[in-house]
Formats: structure tokens, sequence, C-alpha cells
């Protein structure tokens, strides 16, 4: 095993771990794994005592008391609160115990500061690896692995003295600074910090005389993000392609005086020198670093079913039904048993509650759903019940744009929705100027599998006109619409635009398999009250999709693929919510929509179920005016003729300039659950892949993986957030093939 050090520190408050060298007078600190009867295994840390004790002899000299005498230095007072009777021990060890002590003096030792040697390394999927001092790895390949994370203290470097292996994925490699905490671990206990250009060198080609190829490599707050240096003569050249330099000084610096550098497909995002090559005016790179269409600015690590982040460990559920909005100063997450708000600024966790604390009453509240209303200026949010009043609904509404003390400065409301016979699920939210939509879906109870019919209730609620107590019980109208198809879940849209008193409120669906057919329902509010101008599933207002696709929702099973534990294979199961609706909105008069499909490895399909190799996502934007027509439409699906990526439960939001973000989830075979992005400018420009936003980092054991995220536009109509689940790894004790832990990640994404 590596062999560890221990340090004698005397350096004022505090030591950053990073300067410490081995060199550093340390002593070795020897290691050894030690199987105990039970079949455990205990790593046994040890020092020798004559290394040690030079060490020792140099800390503060404590005041020493015999036994049964006066200490002194201690007051009277305090020798009695230290004063202790053994009882039941023979008198002569009855005696009181007196303790002494000194100041406090910022100096002490630090056990086991591992020295990463220079050696071939694998950098392994789903691990933060810490670059505390700078070291060495070669000359044998050192690889790197689908969503490793590499972290640099200050003015280190990754020195690589042969060749390196790069990954063919999307889950890339992350190189990037300690205090950066967007991707993997958080290293230096500062949670929410502002990032700094850390490492010298991020990663350093150091003189290999043969050629290398570096790919899929994500590069942030680098000094210097990647170095090539190669002796005069030596004309093996090197490339650099599928890669991203986000907040670095210099991108590229290369000092190859008789080989070339080629990169391809490489994107920059505030890199002050993309490419420097000093001494050599002709150059010697052939390529080009482009801007990035969107900036993927940070992430906020935001619920952990580990505990990480938030203190709750397992009281988040099985699966994340992830839902987050963004206000003037906050960012609030809604999961299916916890509510957090944070710090927009830094990320910080201000507070938390579980959804009894939110809703006023525990009543096995799920399904929650969540927005911010920039109208009003109100964070709403409300969730179906299930004991207490089976299919009852449960809503919260703050009091201002501040949404923390969720427990006193939220309005609460129970809205009687619940159905003799039935059992409520999937509730959605939509909102517009004039109202708040709720629908909850109600399936026969008990239930029949697949469900045989679907019955609707829309809560429509008229806002008050002044919004500074926007949402009132006693302005809700119900609305019961049924429908003969089980899988037709309606979704009503988030409208931005200025609208009149007696503007159309969107409801959507997507119609019966195996056709996909978009329906269109309208609402409209006359002298004050809610009326449907049509039955929402009416053909007349639906719209034919012009390629087809696999519908789930006449799948008997399609599942996607993730990484293997220990020869367990479990897959995700797309098919329980099936190819509904995930969310809708309108912005600038056209409707917007996505969800998830089954498509082959040309996008389409042929009508053969076998023919559908993967998932993809799909997204619609539909004119309202003057007719219903789709204007746009786009699939995101990998293309690869084998193990391809499978994306899944999508969400999107359309900023007032029209630029569109989509966040997703994705796996495929090999590889952990991760999280991703793609976008669209209002021109139609779209990203050639989608980019890692959180790599996954475990095996996740459970077939479910929620059924829904969430994507928004900042209300400063600039920046647009997502959130998103990862597979994250067990919790202590926990069998790794039966781990089922999840993490979700807000990401800050913007226009270039």
């Amino acid at each position: 095993m590596i062999v560890g050090h221990a340090f004698a520190l005397d350096r004022g408050d505090g030591v950053a771990l990073g300067s410490l060298t081995a060199g550093e007078a340390a002593v070795p600190v020897a290691k050894q794994w030690v199987a105990s009867a039970d079949g455990q295994a205990w790593l046994v840390e040890s020092v020798a005592w004559k290394d040690l004790e030079p060490m020792v002899a140099q800390l503060p000299s404590v005041l020493r008391a015999s036994t049964g005498s006066r200490a002194e230095g201690l007051s009277p007072d305090h020798r009695a609160t230290a004063s202790a009777q053994a009882g039941g021990v023979r008198d002569s060890l009855a005696a009181p115990m007196q303790l002494a002590g000194a100041p406090y003096q910022p100096a002490g030792l630090v056990f086991d500061y591992e020295i990463v040697p220079g050696a071939n390394l694998t950098f392994e999927s789903g691990k933060t690896y810490y670059n505390a001092s700078g070291f060495y790895l070669g000359p044998a390949t050192v690889t790197f692995q689908p969503g490793c994370v590499i972290k640099s203290a200050n003015n280190v470097y990754l020195l690589c003295l042969g060749p390196v292996s790069f990954p063919d994925t999307l889950q890339t490699p992350v190189f990037t600074a300690v205090n950066d905490d967007s991707f993997g671990e958080d290293i230096d206990g500062t949670p929410g910090s502002v990032p700094t250009q850390c490492a010298s060198k991020a990663l350093w080609i150091y003189y290999v005389n043969a050629s290398t190829e570096v790919r899929n490599a994500r590069f942030r707050w680098a000094q210097t993000a990647v170095r090539y240096d190669q002796t005069g003569g030596v004309t093996a050249s090197h490339t650099l392609h599928d890669s991203w330099f986000e907040h670095c000084q210099v991108g590229v610096y290369i000092n190859l005086p008789d080989a070339w550098l080629y990169g391809w497909n490489l994107t920059k995002y505030q890199v002050t020198t993309p490419v420097q090559e000093p001494g050599y005016p002709s150059g010697r790179y052939n390529g080009l670093l482009n801007e990035a269409l969107f900036a993927h600015d940070r992430n906020v690590i935001a619920l952990s079913t580990t505990g990480e982040v938030l203190g709750p460990a397992g009281q988040m559920g099985p699966y994340p039904d992830c839902q987050m909005a963004a206000g003037p100063n906050h960012l609030v997450v809604l999961l299916n048993s916890v509510i957090a708000v944070f710090s927009k600024s830094s990320g910080a966790l201000l507070e938390w509650a579980d959804l009894p604390t939110l809703f006023g009453t525990a009543d096995g509240q799920f399904g929650p759903r969540l927005l911010y209303d920039q109208n009003c200026q109100r964070w709403i949010a409300c969730a179906a019940g299930g004991s207490l009043g089976p299919g009852n609904l449960y809503l919260a509404v703050s009091q201002s744009s501040d949404p923390t003390n969720i427990g006193q400065s939220w309005s609460r409301y129970v809205i009687p929705t619940a159905q003799s016979g039935y059992t409520a699920d999937y509730p959605t939210l939509g909102v517009d100027a004039n109202g708040l939509y709720i629908v909850v879906n109600y399936y026969v109870d008990p239930i029949p599998w697949p469900p045989s019919a679907w019955l609707h209730k829309v809560v429509a609620i008229k806002k008050t006109a002044t919004c500074l107590n926007p949402i009132l019980p006693q302005d809700q109208t119900i609305l019961t619409l049924f429908s003969s198809d089980p899988n037709l879940i309606l979704q009503p849209a988030v409208n931005f635009d200025t609208i009149g008193s007696d503007g159309i409120a969107w409801f959507l669906s997507k119609g019966p398999a195996p056709s996909g057919r978009i329906q269109c329902g309208r609402l409209q509010w006359v002298n004050g009250v809610p009326q449907f101008l049509e039955n929402p599933w009416a053909d007349s207002v639906s719209l034919s999709v012009s390629q087809p696709y696999y519908d789930l929702d006449s799948a008997s099973s399609f599942s996607a693929p993730q990484s293997s534990c220990q020869g367990t294979t479990q897959s995700v199961f797309l098919t329980r919510v099936a190819s509904r609706l995930m969310m809708a909105t309108v912005r600038n008069g056209y409707l917007y929509m996505c969800h998830h499909i089954g498509v082959n490895q040309y996008g389409g399909y042929s009508g053969t179920p076998s023919d559908a190799t993967r998932s993809a996502v799909q997204w619609f934007k539909i004119q309202t005016t003057p007719s219903l027509a789709i204007s746009a439409s786009g699939r995101v699906y990998d293309n690869a003729a084998s193990n391809p990526y499978w994306y899944y439960f999508p969400s999107l939001a359309v900023s007032p300039a029209g630029d569109m973000v989509l966040g997703f989830t994705g796996s495929r075979t090999g590889e952990h659950i991760g999280a991703f992005f793609t976008a669209r400018t209002a021109t139609g420009s779209v990203l050639p892949n989608p980019v890692l936003l959180q790599a996954g980092r475990h095996y996740y054991d459970s077939g479910a993986w929620g059924d829904y995220t969430a994507t928004c536009v900042d209300p400063d109509d600039v920046m647009f957030w997502t959130i998103q689940q990862y597979a994250e790894t067990p919790l202590p004790g926990e069998t790794p093939c039966g781990a089922h832990q999840y993490g979700t990640c807000l990401s800050a994404l913007k226009r270039n």
C-alpha cells in the first residue's frame, strides 16, 4: 500500500494540507490490512515511537497532577468540577481525579497525509482525486475512466511521462480546482466558495516521444489547462479533441519544435488565451477552440440521499420527483418528501423542511410540484395526499418572494378533490397571468394493471387583481374530465406571455399510442368562471407527429442500461411513466413541450418494437396563432451503432429571446447514470452533443428513476436552471450491489 506520512505543525491557526511534502521532516506511517475472525478487514496504521518522539517533545507541556495531590494552576472550583468517585471500586482506588491543562497553542500533529507517488495510475469512474502537491505519472499508460474528477491545489501540476488513455464517453473526466464544487466531492470544505484558477498545468504531456491522444475531457479553473513539451527533432504529433475548456487563463500551451498538435471539436468559455505558442511564430497547432453557444456556469449539489449536503439521510424517498424553481435571490428544491431553500448567489443551503411542515399536515403527500410565479412574485407548491383523504390536493403559497421560514411564511390550503373508488396520481401544475391550474389524475382503485381508464380533476384558481394575496381558497373551481385511455395525462402550461383577462390557458397531452398525436385543450375565463372551449382529447385540436417513434405507452418493457455491479444488472424502467408529456411552457406565442420515446440508430422507428434500440428526448415547438401547427421539433439521441446512450426524463425552458435548454438524465452499458443538458438557439443552432452536468458515481439498484425533472428560466430572463439526478455512492454499511442512492444537482446555464 501507499505509505502515509505524519508531520509536525506549528503554523499559526491552520495549515493547507496541499502545502505539505514528504521531504518536510515527515515520518512514515505504515499500513497493514488485518482480517478479524468474523471476516471483517481492518486497516491498521502505525508510527514508530522513536521517529515520533522528537515531534511530541515539541508540543505544549501539560501541568501534571498525581492522584490525590493538588494540580498547580487549577482553582478549587475547577478541582471540584473535575472530581469523580469510582463507585464499587476499592477505597484505595476511589480518590478524586483532578485535571490540569495549558493554554491553546496552534500546534499539533497531522497523521497519515498520503503523498501520491510517481507510479502508473488509473483514475476510476465516479471518484474524486485530490492533487495536493503536484506529481508525475508514467512512463506506462495513465488511464482516465468516465466521470473521474481530478482536483488540483494552487500551483500544482499533473505530469504524464508516457501515453494517456481517455474514454469514448460523454461522462468526461473533469480536471478542475480544489475549490470548484461543481463537480466531484467538496475537497476544501468550503461549499459554495468562488473557484480560482489553481493548477499551473492541469494536464502536462511532458517530453513524450510518441503520439498521444487527449479526448472527451473537461478542463476548468486552471492557469494552464493542457501543456505539451517535446524535444526538438522529435516529430511524433499529438491530438486533442472533443473537449471543453472553461474559466482558464491558458487553454493549450504548445512547446513542440518539430511536431504538430491537431485539434477539433474543442469548446471554450471564459478562456483568456486559447492557445499559447511561445517562440514559434509559424505555429505548430492545427485546430480551433470554438466559443461555447451555451455556458455551463456552475453546479450546486443540492440534495442527496447520502446526506452529504442535506442532513436528513434517508428522508428523501426511494426515488426523486425532481422539482426546482428560481426566484430573485433563492433557489428552491422540492422532492418527494423534502423542500430545501438555497442561496442563489453562493449555493449555500439556507433551510429545509419535510412536506408535512410545508403543507401544514401529514397526509403522505406525494408527487409534489413547484414553480415561481414571476407575475405575483410568489412560490407555489402542490402535492396529492394519500392517507387522510385519498386524492385530496394540498397547496402552499409563499407570502412574499422570500421562501425562507417555511413553517410560518407560507399560506396553506386543502382542496377537496378526493374521488370515491379512485386513487390519485401524478398531479401537474401550470400558471398564467389569470390563474393557477392543477390537474390531479386518478385511476380506479383497486388498481388494475395496466390501468383501464383515467379520471382527471382540473383545479382552476382565479388570481386576485393585486396579487398581494394572489390565491384564495374561495376562488377555486374544480372541473372533472374523463378519458378512456389510461395514459392520457393532462399537462397545464406555464405561460410567460402577457394575456388579457379572457386569454387562453393551455392544457396538453400526448394522444394514444401508437400515433402519439399532440392534443391541445383550451380553457378560458368567462365572467370569472373557467370553462374548456373543447374537450382536451378532441381530434379537432390535435397535431400529428410526422416522424414515427416507439410510443412507450404501448411498450410492455423498455429499460435503459447502466453499469453492472459484480455481475448484477438493473436497468432503469422507463415504461412506468411511458411517453407522457413531462412539461409544457408558452413563450412568444409558441407552445413548447418534451417527453422521452424509443427510437432506432437513425432516430426513427419502423413500427416493430425490436427496432427501438435506445431512448431519446423529443421536443416540440407549436404555433398557437393563427392556427395550431408544429413549427419545429427535434430528437436528442445517440446514433452509435453499438452501446448507445439512452436519454430519459427530460424537462425544458425557453428564454424571452427564444433560446431553449433541455435537461435530462442518461446512461449506457458500462457507465453510471449521469445528468446532461443540450440547448438550441432561437435561430436553430444546436449543440453537437449533450454536455455533462454531473457524472454518475455508482451502480443504482432500483428500476424506478422518479417521474419528472425540472428546468426553468431565472427571473433575470438570462440564466437557465435545471435540476437533474444522478446515481450516488452507497451509504456506509450498505451492500454495494443493493444501493439505490441518488443525488440531485442544480445547474446554472446561459446563452454565451
